[in-house]
């Protein structure tokens, strides 16, 4: 055993698990130690542990679980515990000529504290979600959007415009409303886009994810500062998901070529082109780069990945209207060339980490991220007289820095410290608009510590600590001059400019009172204070507020993997500079008496994790939820003078609601897999003081076009052969109508209402060896010509689009 295990095994930490299956009692030990749990579903996984509690190392602990099971463990390396293939004659597994009994490994391997497993959204007392880089990776996206469309309740909006993420939650989008964040890092960014309102994008590479955690609705842990819709952390690759087990060193190459796309035209053009490109001509590429080393006392990381497609073009079969034949369904025709979807990016990523002894490391990590992209303006997809045109590009840079400390005393179950700290820096360069340049600097920092303790009445785990961050945004004060007098001039836009500050204190604690029966509860104080903004924004002041939001589930297991559970929170989120210190010339005014958002959200729901449910060895995951979320003072673009004319503002409503159901299912049985995820609104509505409550959106604002599909629903299956060296499946995604079709009271916006549709996609992977694995994908098999979900505007999806790629691990 290596001396380093050696050292990290006498660590104590606190354990209460009751006997269950190997595989998640090691789910239950990696929450608590830190390490994740990484194999396949096999026999041994299903094989019955012992129950550990007390306080005790991580080597009694797994020899406490292991004991007369006929498994054994041993540390491969730091980090890495082996389970051995030994176990008793009784599976069905070849036999050794010393009578053993020959198993596949399981491996628990470190992993980054905090982060998700595949298990952690069917046993979480509340609704999560997990994307591994596989699931990222089985149908490569065409923009970054993408990797959620398999994630009931999560939609990536106006994903075909610019490049970027603007995550949607149950509803709820835009605005800071949802934190997107890498590596908990937050990029403070935002667009005005025209009558459709604006966009909050957040940039990264797919090739840079490792993995995305998303907790839905307001969170009471570290990462849930002023977010009330929920929090996506994706984060980024590491050493150890380069190196092998066991191996000092490792990296990997990968490449794919994809059809379907066109390098943009000249600046100007308007003229449709209906001519798709051929199969692979260049104009669709990407590929990536990362090379890491894992030492006794330190890891090292470098990726660098470069992305590059032109406009796509729409698919050429399906309804050319808008659901009930409101309108043609867009400007573009069927197979015709969607102008301004090109990308052309570049992504860098450095990160190290340093063990300085067994209880504490530090973590440093940069990112650059480049695009020069198009970027959709909705002005041509609303007025038929102004065609849809090759537009300049846009530029974007994102430097992201961040460092991550932790101490975790051996033998102290009351210390687990982590202290992180992060800036990062986003700068827009755009053709002067109505939002022109644009330079925004947030910091950030959490620190936290968790506790374990053994009380009277049951075992009481502690989250505690504080977050606070400081966003500081430069945007461009835009002024036009008459042409009738040139030295007259008049604003066009000014901002978003002025710095926001949020700062919280947050605590949330777990009692497991019996084997079955356990409770949670949070507290978070939330504060923030916006200040006043330069030139035209200087008369409309500052902000400040603060509001106590507490949280409370209680999970009832009945039996082994099977758990009911209720939950109940409370959430907030303050003004966006956007809202706050930005204004439209004598169209858009900042509001002084603007007041945060707040959020009462319920949720009752079942999760079932078993094994050896149809075959020895299988596994079934299952989590459906039902959700009833009601947001007070939710803040729209409303008539200042509530006639519903302009000059108009930001400002408060007295609520919104939104309420549905979520089902999320996966089973694996090694030769077969199956996923599905289904999300259905039951009830979206809207009240307003001069209408009432009802489920229509609001003509007079833009978040109509945050209304997600009634129904949006994925099925994803596929099966292993050749000794699980060819898998073959493929993806069925079912996207019903929008969930309100009608907008109420005066105004001009009115929310984008494409039609049902269903789309197929088809993909394999071939493990050429060890070492190397082909990949292809096709996705809209049919080549349907349709809006993707919460498309911003009438802009059609990709048609027929074909990928091929190579990834080697050396």
């Amino acid at each position: 055993m290596p001396a380093k295990a050696q050292t990290v095994s006498q660590q104590s930490y606190s354990f209460s698990i009751r006997p269950k299956p190997v595989r998640q009692a090691l789910n239950d030990i990696s929450r608590i130690t830190g390490v994740s749990v990484v194999f396949r579903e096999t026999a041994a996984a299903s094989i019955n542990g012992n129950a550990v509690s007390g306080t005790m190392t991580r080597d009694e602990a797994l020899a406490a679980l292991l004991a007369g099971t006929g498994l054994s463990w041993s540390f491969s390396n730091a980090n890495t515990v082996t389970i051995t293939n030994r176990v008793s004659a009784a599976h069905n597994a070849p036999i050794n000529t010393d009578g053993s009994v020959v198993l596949e490994t399981i491996t628990v391997e470190g992993r980054e504290a905090g982060a998700f497993s595949p298990d952690t959204p069917f046993e979480t007392p509340g609704s999560t979600a997990y994307i591994s880089a596989e699931d990222i990776d089985r149908v490569p996206p065409s923009s970054q959007g993408d990797i959620f469309k398999s994630t009931p309740g999560v939609v990536s909006a106006g994903s075909r415009s610019g490049q970027g993420l603007n995550v949607n939650i149950r509803g709820l989008q835009g605005m800071n409303r949802v934190a997107t964040l890498i590596d908990g890092t937050q990029q403070s960014t935002s667009s005005y886009t025209g009558y459709r309102g604006h966009t909050s994008s957040v940039f990264v590479d797919p090739d840079m994810i490792a993995g995305v955690d998303i907790t839905k609705g307001p969170s009471d842990g570290p990462l849930g500062n002023g977010a009330m819709g929920g929090v996506v952390n994706m984060r980024t690759l590491n050493a150890r998901d380069i190196v092998a087990d066991g191996q000092q060193y490792g990296a990997r190459v990968r490449a794919t070529l994809g059809s379907n796309t066109k390098s943009p035209p000249a600046v100007g053009t308007d003229t449709q082109n209906n001519s798709a490109p051929g199969f692979f001509n260049g104009d669709s590429f990407n590929g990536s780069l990362a090379a890491a080393t894992v030492q006794e006392n330190f890891e090292f990381l470098a990726a660098v990945t470069r992305r590059k497609t032109g406009n796509y073009f729409a698919g050429t079969k399906g309804s050319k209207s808008l659901a009930n034949n409101t309108g043609a369904l867009s400007p573009i025709p069927p197979g015709g060339e969607v102008y301004n979807t090109s990308e052309d990016s570049f992504s860098l990523l450095f990160k190290g980490k340093a063990h300085f002894s067994e209880d504490t490391s530090l973590e440093l990590s940069y990112m650059r991220y480049e695009n020069e992209h198009g970027e959709l303006d909705d002005f041509p997809y609303v007025y038929s007289f102004a065609p849809p045109s090759q537009r300049e590009l846009h530029k974007r840079k994102v430097d992201t820095a961040r460092a991550d400390f932790s101490y975790n005393p051996s033998g102290n179950p009351f210390l687990d410290v982590n202290v992180s700290a992060w800036l990062t820096n986003v700068g827009r360069t755009a053709p002067i608009t109505l939002d022109g340049a644009s330079d925004v600097l947030t910091y950030g920092v959490e620190a936290y510590n968790k506790s374990d303790l053994e009380t009277p009445i049951g075992h009481l785990a502690l989250t505690y600590g504080v977050q606070a961050s400081l966003e500081d945004s430069d945007g461009q004060e835009i002024h036009q001059s008459y042409s009738w007098d040139p030295s007259q001039t008049f604003l066009v836009s000014a901002g978003p400019t002025g710095k926001r500050r949020l700062a919280s204190v947050f605590s949330r604690a777990k009692l497991d009172v019996t084997e079955w029966l356990s409770f949670n509860a949070g507290l978070r104080y939330d504060s923030y204070h916006i200040g006043q903004g330069p030139g035209a924004l200087a008369e409309y002041g500052a902000k400040s507020g603060a509001r106590l939001n507490p949280s409370l589930s209680v999970t009832v297991e009945p039996w082994e993997g099977v758990q009911f559970y209720g939950q109940y929170a409370q959430g907030w989120r303050p003004p966006s500079l956007r809202e706050a210190n930005f204004r439209l010339g004598t169209i858009l005014y900042p509001n002084p008496a603007l007041k945060p958002e707040k959020a009462t959200n319920y949720e009752a729901g079942i999760n079932v994790l078993r094994s050896d449910v149809l075959a020895n060895g299988d596994s079934l995951k299952f989590k459906a939820s039902y959700f009833n979320n009601t947001y007070d003072d939710y803040i729209i673009r409303d008539s200042i003078a509530q006639n519903w004319s302009e000059p108009r503002h930001w400002a408060n409503i007295p609520k919104a609601s939104f309420e549905g159901f979520e089902i999320s299912f996966k089973y694996d049985a090694d030769r077969v897999f199956l996923d599905a995820g289904v999300t259905r609104y039951t009830k979206v509505e809207f009240c307003h003081q001069l209408t009432g409550c009802a489920s229509k959106a609001l003509g007079v604002d833009y978040g109509g076009n945050y209304i997600p599909p009634e129904y949006l629903a994925t099925v994803t299956g596929g099966v292993r052969l050749f000794d699980q060296k060819l898998t073959l499946g493929g993806r069925a995604t079912f996207i019903g109508e929008r969930a309100v079709s009608e907008a109420m009271g005066g105004g001009y916006v009115t929310p984008t209402l494409w039609p049902n549709n269903a789309v197929f996609d088809l993909f394999g992977n071939y493990q050429v060896n060890d070492t190397t694995s082909l990949n292809f994908s096709i996705e809209n098999l049919t080549d349907q010509y349709y809006l993707d979900a919460l498309s911003f505007t009438r802009v059609p999806a990709p048609g027929r689009t074909i990928r091929a790629g190579l990834t080697a691990k050396f």
